[in-house]
């Protein structure tokens, strides 16, 4: 009875599938672009996604013999590459019909029991994506993020980090409520939404992959009060972890005490604070107002590998600061690839990855303008997902050890090695307004037995030339960086 009924529920989603499935049929042979961009397909599961990302099948037959991918799917597929052309309204509404589609497939997919990680190592690879519900959507809710989730995924990021939810106070000034002035942060703000709409996005987003944190505005005058409510939050809500705004308040004893009762709820449950001190040292560094020797204290901690708590995350955008574009201007990519290529949590804050100069007001509903965003700076998405998946490619950059090169004369120009394990990567950034030509060093590790260098580029913009035995010339743009792997 249980089947019969189901299947009566969704007989006209199953009547919509099976006709684009005999129109794939008849088109079995219809070639598929190899940059074609599955991401960009909202009624695509998030299995069938990555799959196809890294197959990258020829044709929509070879398509739908992959193991996993339903036919429902490759339905989807099949009509994204006959309206390809199509102008960019329909083409949404075909979107919006394709997740129509698709959504009963995808919401069972993500209602199975989702495993908690075991302990807090996960957080050490992760890229942080933060969200202010407000300026994310037009409508400013948990909705307007939940249709999102696939894109975010798509960008490379595994980590939601949610600015506070709660009822908040409006100022005397008028307007919307601050984000921070929390007024119950024992419930949820009706203006983002209801508590199961909360606790719908935390599960849609663990069934696309992604673990979630959330902001918590920390209260150094109640702290005992504090920590029990935040101890509810975890036993109601799907939470991977707290991010503390304003963790500085709190004395390191009762930072201790969180920790601990923490973990006997759920061993990996993180806690992390934004680390202000890598912000304000990388942006002086890069745009000249401090040498680059400035770093050296960053990749000296980084080198000795210590596991911090509360976990700081790194960032060179953040709600409440500028928007990296913005300040930086045309060092605003060499940040960027600074920031994934060291040690440490890397963030993005939503926006970012377009190009965003504009930062959103915290007490005005300003929502970002994402089509008029990837119409004009699609290029800067495309630099961050390179980014993340290098990350992901080189354990040596989130985990491994880091040593600078050292560089005569040139205090805009850093070079520095990571280690970890069997992975090792050569990395090198201008942060001069002048293109930069200079003779260096390769440390011995990047040379095979026979004395042949064993480096391939993966990422950046500049050209690098052996020159003798262990010297090599390099050549990097203005505001350029590059990065190799070893062969």
């Amino acid at each position: 009875m249980n089947q019969i009924a189901v299947r009566e529920k969704y007989r006209g989603y199953l009547a919509r599938q099976d006709q684009i499935i005999s129109k794939f049929r008849r088109s079995e042979g219809r070639e598929i672009p190899r940059d074609f961009d599955y991401d960009s397909i909202p009624g695509l599961l998030n299995e069938s996604r990555q799959k196809l990302n890294r197959i990258r099948p020829g044709t929509l037959g070879q398509a739908s013999r992959i193991p996993g991918i339903p036919p429902s799917c490759v339905g989807v597929l099949s009509v994204y590459l006959e309206r390809r052309s199509c102008g960019r309204k329909a083409l949404f509404l075909l979107a919006a019909l394709m997740l129509a589609i698709a959504w009963p497939l995808r919401a069972e997919d993500a209602t199975g029991v989702y495993s908690y990680p075991k302990d807090t190592d996960w957080i050490k690879n992760s890229v942080v994506y933060e969200v202010y519900l407000r300026a994310f959507s037009p409508e400013g809710k948990f909705s307007g993020l939940e249709s999102e989730l696939f894109r975010i995924k798509g960008l490379g990021a595994d980590c939601l980090l949610i600015l506070p939810v709660h009822p908040s106070r409006v100022s005397d000034a008028g307007g919307a409520a601050h984000p921070l002035a929390v007024e119950d942060s024992s419930a949820v703000s009706l203006e983002y939404g209801t508590k199961d709409g909360f606790k719908n996005l935390a599960d849609q987003a663990h069934g696309n992959g992604i673990r979630v944190l959330l902001a918590w505005v920390a209260d150094g005058k109640a702290p005992e009060a504090m920590k029990g409510k935040m101890l509810a939050w975890m036993k109601d809500y799907p939470l991977d972890g707290f991010f503390l705004i304003g963790g500085e308040a709190l004395p390191p004893d009762f930072l201790k005490e969180l920790k601990e009762a923490f973990a006997a709820v759920r061993p990996g449950f993180v806690t992390a604070v934004a680390d202000e001190d890598f912000y304000g040292t990388v942006l002086n560094a890069v745009s000249g107002a401090v040498p680059v020797s400035s770093l050296n204290p960053i990749l000296e901690a980084d080198a000795k590998s210590v596991s911090v708590w509360p976990v700081p995350i790194r960032f060179i955008e953040h709600f409440d600061r500028p928007r990296s574009a913005a300040i930086l201007a045309d060092s605003s990519r060499s940040a960027a690839a600074l920031l994934f290529s060291l040690t440490g949590v890397p963030l993005l804050y939503a926006g970012q990855e377009i190009g965003e100069t504009r930062q959103p007001s915290l007490v005005a509903r300003e929502p970002i303008d994402w089509k008029t965003g990837l119409n004009m700076h699609g290029d800067v998405r495309k630099f961050y997902k390179k980014l993340t998946a290098l990350r992901k490619d080189h354990p040596s950059l989130p985990r491994g050890q880091k040593f600078r090169v050292a560089v005569d004369g040139n205090d805009s120009i850093l070079i520095f090695a990571a280690t970890y394990r069997e992975d090792a990567v050569l990395a090198a950034f201008n942060f001069s307004p002048e293109p930069a030509d200079l003779v260096f060093e390769v440390p011995s590790i990047f040379y095979s037995s026979k004395g042949r260098l064993m480096l391939q580029e993966v990422f950046g913009n500049g050209k690098l030339s052996p020159i003798g035995a262990v010297s090599t010339r390099l050549r990097l743009p203005a505001h350029g960086c590059e990065i190799w792997e070893m062969k």
